[in-house]
């Protein structure tokens, strides 16, 4: 699925705070990572269904997706595009945005800061473990 038509597929469904990140130099599982939020459990569900039900292509791999019954957080592998749908309170507590971009938050960026040498690994580390702990 391309990222265009799947940000106008959020939109159209109410998706909110729609935020799109470039991972692309940060780690090879994705090109980019959407987060948005949902106004409740069933609303979450119900964009993570239409997503899943447009990205489905002949020939193409279908998109997995993680954490749909319980509807807090629901994360679908779209190949090149990572989506996170999310409650507003788990993503307040999860705050992806500063995780895979520590600009945006001093008291992350200096723990994550990148070098040549290690800090491609350390930034992996860091984000695959705390999305361990809900995935």
């Amino acid at each position: 699925m391309q990222l265009d038509a799947l940000l106008t597929l959020l939109d159209q469904y109410k998706a909110q705070n729609i935020v799109t990140i470039d991972i692309q130099n940060m780690t090879d599982i994705a090109d980019t990572m959407v987060v948005c939020s949902g106004t409740s459990s069933t609303h979450i569900q119900g964009i993570s269904r239409k997503v899943i039900q447009a990205a489905k292509q002949p020939h193409e791999r279908p998109p997995h997706a993680e954490g749909e019954e319980q509807g807090e957080w629901i994360l679908i592998d779209l190949g090149d595009v990572i989506l996170n749908i999310m409650k507003p309170e788990t993503r307040a507590f999860y705050d992806l945005e500063s995780l895979w971009q520590p600009e945006w938050s001093p008291r992350l960026s200096s723990r994550l800061a990148i070098n040549h040498q290690t800090g491609y690994k350390k930034r992996r580390n860091i984000t695959m473990s705390a999305l361990n702990g809900i995935c």
